[in-house]
């Protein structure tokens, strides 16, 4: 089974800020859709938001 193009949402990207900690959830319904967390200490998830990625030029 090949699953190539199967994949046609928008492609996002966030910067990470270091010490903290992130979880990234596959989104249901959209085929790779995904949503960014931030997970305290305490385990609380706190949605961050994403920018569209940039695509880079192969040299």
């Amino acid at each position: 089974m090949l699953f190539v193009d199967l994949c046609r949402s928008n492609k996002v990207s966030f910067v990470p800020q270091a010490g903290r900690d992130y979880e990234v959830v596959g989104v249901s319904g959209q085929a790779c859709g995904v949503k960014v967390y931030e997970v305290s200490k305490s385990g609380d998830l706190t949605p961050i938001a994403v920018n569209p990625a940039v695509s880079c030029a192969r040299k």
